[in-house]
């Protein structure tokens, strides 16, 4: 993350996010990273997102995306993007 620009304290935030906390901040964390500069930002938060509301388990998850502002997030991020494979990471995220 470090390599891509982004500050040491997001960093470690993500770390301890990824190491088993709740995945509620997280959201809002990708959500925000959709409009971040880089590209391959872009399909790694798509990716995740994807990942953490795919499927009717994921339910809360979904929720949370759409409170956080992530479904004007992810629209915005769709109509401005020309990569195919985060066309394809967004429109799977539903």
């Amino acid at each position: 993350l470090r390599d891509i620009g982004l500050p040491l304290s997001t960093c470690m935030w993500t770390h301890s996010l990824l190491s088993g906390r709740s995945w509620r901040g997280g959201i809002q964390l990708l959500v925000d990273l959709l409009d971040h500069r880089m590209t391959d930002v872009h399909r790694s938060a798509c990716g995740a997102l994807r990942n953490l509301v795919y499927g009717k388990a994921n339910d809360d998850n979904k929720i949370a995306l759409k409170n956080c502002g992530g479904i004007p997030a992810l629209v915005r991020l769709l109509r401005k993007t020309t990569d195919l494979e985060i066309r394809e990471l967004l429109t799977g995220t539903s």
